[in-house]
């Protein structure tokens, strides 16, 4: 009871009011600002561009997911493309490998990602914020 008197007793000061919700606002702020910066952004998934490499069907989709091609039935695929010589092509995930053979299971995702074209490493997915110039709309 004691306790519950001398809150009373502090609280019917009007300056100590003001101090006290200023206080209270202040470390509500600093409260804000620290979960505000310390908890991780959502991450922004870019949409990628299927495409069907039979048709030359493309679509972009805001989710990574198999999509049918209208055209021809097939599945497509994600649309990469190499930095080296600029070739666009179907990427398709490897099949998987048993688990006890690590080494084949990294060499087959190496080997995915090569260019059809030239055989290099170099490729890279295109999605919309790093899509070539020409509209996805449009055949090869």
């Amino acid at each position: 009871m004691v306790f519950v008197h001398d809150i009373v007793i502090f609280f019917n000061s009007p300056k100590r009011r003001k101090i006290a919700l200023v206080l209270l606002l202040v470390l509500g702020g600093v409260i804000a600002i620290v979960l505000n910066c310390c908890s991780s952004p959502a991450p922004y998934d870019s949409p990628e561009i299927r495409i069907c490499d039979d048709c030359a069907y493309r679509k972009q989709l805001h989710a990574a997911g198999s999509l049918s091609c209208p055209k021809c039935g097939r599945e497509t695929g994600a649309l990469w493309k190499c930095m080296k010589c600029s070739y666009e092509f179907e990427y398709r995930r490897p099949a998987e490998v048993s688990h006890e053979n690590e080494e084949a299971r990294r060499q087959a995702v190496v080997d995915s990602c090569k260019c059809p074209n030239c055989g290099s490493v170099e490729t890279f997915p295109v999605t919309v914020l790093n899509m070539p110039e020409k509209d996805p709309a449009l055949p090869k």
